[in-house]
């Protein structure tokens, strides 16, 4: 469990807004209550804290989505260049990997003592199929952007991408994810964490929270292994839910009043499943533009400490 450090509450809590047109038929939340076109999410909002940290050696961090299925035929040496990435940049680079598509991330069977049983797909994982408009496998997301022609970007580019971003180094919001607290029966968790925008601007952004998980033994289709596939493969970064659905929800602005020593606290609320190794968990916090959906921070922390 992460420490607080010198917080103190002043007031003034922050709402939020809604979701942007939830479809009741069409749901494409995991919590049922985001189906409802009247809820609005709850209120993430603590206030202004006053704190102790120094914001002015923080780097930015850049957030790689890998959509990937473990029936993807093609689709490891993606995953192998996402992980290189993740151990030269193991501070400052954070892996989600998106099994999609019933074609390549379907089970196979349902006993589970065959391979190809376990699913990872998730209802944001299918939305975002969607919105990116991914027409095959292996692909990624790098903050939310492709390339300049394509919504999405080969993993031939992860690595210069990843690169450029990082050497720029002028994070637009300042994350920190203070404590990460379970209920008494390990069902849901509270994530709190403190947040600010260090660019000022009239953006609006977005907060949200997901779960990965690693160490996941399950096969894994790939052309270049014997029999075109490894049955015990491991896998790592696996997205396993997101807690305000595909995109988050509308947190704070970029004109937000605050002193140098304030921020905004915020507590996010994640279910756990009880399929999860909760020692193998991490627990992404990530802040997006409003109107462009791109990441522009992103923090993680271990589920249990």
């Amino acid at each position: 469990m992460k420490r607080i450090f010198g917080l103190v509450i002043i007031g003034l809590a922050v709402g939020i807004a809604g979701c942007n047109d939830p479809k009741e038929t069409d749901c494409i939340y995991q919590d049922e209550r985001f189906c409802d076109p009247d809820f609005n999410g709850g209120d993430i909002g603590r206030g202004i804290v006053e704190f102790s940290g120094n914001v002015s050696n923080y780097d930015s961090k850049v957030m790689l989505e890998d959509f990937t299925g473990f029936r993807c035929t093609n689709c490891l040496p993606a995953t192998v260049t996402a992980q290189n990435l993740k151990e030269f940049y193991p501070d400052r680079l954070t892996i989600m990997g998106v099994h999609c598509t019933s074609f390549f991330a379907a089970p196979l069977t349902d006993n589970p003592d065959e391979p190809y049983y376990l699913d990872f797909r998730t209802p944001e994982g299918e939305e975002y199929v969607n919105h990116y408009q991914i027409a095959g496998l292996p692909t990624g997301v790098i903050n939310r952007q492709g390339t300049e022609s394509t919504s999405t970007i080969p993993f031939s580019q992860w690595e210069g991408r990843v690169e450029s971003l990082l050497s720029t180094n002028n994070p637009e919001v300042y994350i920190d994810i203070q404590d990460v607290v379970l209920n008494e029966d390990s069902t849901e968790a509270s994530v709190h964490l403190i947040a600010k925008p260090l660019i000022s601007s009239t953006k609006s952004y977005l907060l949200n929270v997901a779960i990965t998980e690693d160490g996941i033994q399950e096969a894994q289709k790939n052309s270049d292994s014997p029999g075109g596939e490894i049955l015990d493969y491991v896998h790592n970064h696996v997205l396993r839910y997101s807690g305000y659905g595909p995109f988050g929800i509308p947190a704070f602005t970029g004109d937000v009043s605050l002193a140098t020593n304030q921020a905004l606290a915020f507590e996010l609320l994640v279910e756990i499943n009880d399929d999860w190794v909760r020692e193998n968990c991490e627990v992404i916090v990530y802040a997006s533009d409003e109107q462009s959906l791109n990441v522009v921070q992103v923090e993680e922390t271990h589920l249990l400490e």
